[in-house]
Parts: C-alpha cells; sequence; structure tokens
C-alpha cells in the first residue's frame, strides 16, 4: 500500500475510533505514537481482532486490546459488571468490525471496491507477522478515564 493510500486509511481509522468511543462509550480518545508490532510480541494479555480487506486496498484492519482494556470496553458497551473472556472476545470482534466497517464508510468515495470480512479474534500471545508485502501499523490511543 502506498503511502498516500495507508495516510488515508490511518486517518480514517482514527476517525472511525473517535466516532466509536463517542456514540457507543461516551468517551474522548486521544491517539499517541504508532505502536512498534515487536513490542507486543512477549505479551500474553492480548486479544486481537482483525477485519480482512479487499478490493482497490488490501490488508487488514484490526483491534488490539489487553484484557484489562476489554474488561473495561464490555463494562462500557453492555453495562456487564463482571464479564468473562467470552465477552471480551465478542466486544473486540465487535470493536474491529466498527472500526472497520467505519473505514469503509469514510472512504468509499474513494475506493468504492472495498469489502471486508468477518473479524477474526485471537487470544494470548501474537506474533504480527512483518513481510514485504505486508506492513503491520498499529495506533495506540488513550481515553479518559484510562479506557
Amino acid at each position: 500500500m502506498d503511502d498516500k493510500t495507508l495516510s488515508i486509511i490511518f486517518e480514517a481509522s482514527k476517525q472511525s475510533v473517535k466516532n466509536i468511543f463517542d456514540s457507543m462509550i461516551a468517551r474522548s480518545v486521544e491517539f499517541l505514537e504508532e505502536v512498534d508490532p515487536v513490542a507486543l510480541k512477549e505479551r500474553t494479555d492480548l486479544i486481537v481482532a482483525l477485519i480482512g480487506v479487499d478490493g482497490e486496498v488490501k490488508g487488514s484492519v484490526g483491534v488490539v486490546v489487553d484484557v484489562a482494556l476489554g474488561r473495561k470496553l464490555v463494562t462500557a458497551m453492555l453495562g456487564v459488571d463482571e464479564p468473562q473472556d467470552s465477552d471480551i472476545v465478542d466486544v473486540a470482534g465487535e470493536m474491529a468490525n466498527m472500526v472497520t466497517g467505519g473505514v469503509k464508510v469514510l472512504v468509499e468515495a474513494r475506493f468504492p471496491h472495498f469489502s471486508i470480512t468477518c473479524p477474526t479474534v485471537m487470544a494470548g500471545q501474537f506474533d504480527f507477522p512483518q513481510t514485504p508485502s505486508q506492513t503491520v501499523h498499529l495506533l495506540k490511543f488513550k481515553s479518559e478515564d484510562d479506557i
């Protein structure tokens, strides 16, 4: 993906996350630096939800949360006081779905042939593969009250 397309997808991803937090969770978000995927390789407490993207733009859009943040998201979104691990997995998948759907809506005028897959959700330790044809870019953000 060229730098211009990547920049468009990044900005749409940021806007989509902001829209979700504003409307679904009633909290604002602040975007921080990009995260090096290698830095997450040793973490064992991650929930990774990825949505495949195909068409004029190819790749994946996803959400990576640790279990602690996942619990806070479940409580904020579903009102569940003591979320189970399965609730966290479900919410991570739904967040990825909402973020990617938001990206699709925001870029469809520029990339009309933009299709998405169902989310794939993985828990535990995860290695983000880096190849010359597929680079992983992770946006880091924080929200008020550290949610």
